[in-house]
């Protein structure tokens, strides 16, 4: 899904059955937002 910041304001939902995992991509004014189906429990973080 990808939408302009400046657009008409939206509303969405997401069904996290279909994914819990979220990249959000900005390029400039473009927004995109995908919804990956991963398993993360057994991962590791660092930071």
């Amino acid at each position: 899904m990808a939408f302009r910041q400046n657009a008409v304001s939206m509303e969405l939902t997401y069904d996290l059955s279909n994914g819990t995992l979220f990249v959000i991509k900005t390029t400039g004014d473009l927004v995109e937002v995908h919804q990956l189906q991963r398993e993360l429990t057994a991962s590791t973080f660092r930071y």
